[in-house]
C-alpha cells in the first residue's frame, strides 16, 4: 500500500485500494476546516482533551504517521451522528473505475457516493482512511 505523488497537481497522491486506483487532492482550507470542526464534535471533548494533553512532541508524532490518523479519522467519520460530510471530502478525489449501475467508468468519487461504495463499506472506509491521511497528516 505505497502512495505515489503525481507531480501534475500539487498534493495530489494516488493510492491502489481494493484493485482501483483513487487519486485525490488537500481540499481547500474552508472545507477541511468545516470537516475538522464536525469531527471534532462527534469525538466528543474527552478524546480532544485527551489529544491536547499531550506533550507538544507527541502529538506531532502522533500526527506524522499516516496510519493512525487515517484510522482515527475513519473511526470518528462512522460515529459521527452527521455523516453527510464524508462526500464533501470525497470532492477531490477520483478513481479509475467507478461504478455506476453496471458499468464501470473513471470519474470522480463524491459523484456517484452512492452507487460507486453501495453494499462496500469497508471498501469506503479505506477510501476515508486514504484521503484523510492525505488531508489531515500535517497539522
Amino acid at each position: 500500500m505505497s502512495d505515489q505523488q503525481t507531480g501534475t497537481v500539487r498534493g495530489e497522491t494516488s493510492r491502489e485500494i481494493g484493485g482501483r486506483v483513487y487519486t485525490t487532492q488537500p481540499l481547500d482550507a474552508r472545507t477541511a476546516l468545516e470537516i475538522i470542526r464536525k469531527l471534532m464534535a462527534a469525538a466528543g471533548p474527552d478524546i480532544c482533551t485527551m489529544f491536547f494533553a499531550l506533550p507538544k512532541d507527541k502529538r506531532k508524532a502522533a500526527f506524522s504517521n499516516p496510519g493512525i490518523i487515517g484510522a482515527s479519522f475513519a473511526t470518528i467519520c462512522m460515529n459521527s451522528p452527521d455523516l453527510g460530510f464524508v462526500p464533501t471530502l470525497l470532492t477531490k478525489t477520483k478513481c479509475d473505475r467507478v461504478r455506476i449501475g453496471d458499468t464501470e467508468v473513471a470519474g470522480n468519487v463524491a459523484q456517484h457516493f452512492d452507487e460507486h461504495f453501495k453494499a462496500d463499506f469497508p471498501h469506503l472506509m479505506e477510501v476515508v482512511q486514504f484521503v484523510g491521511e492525505v488531508n489531515f497528516q500535517n497539522p
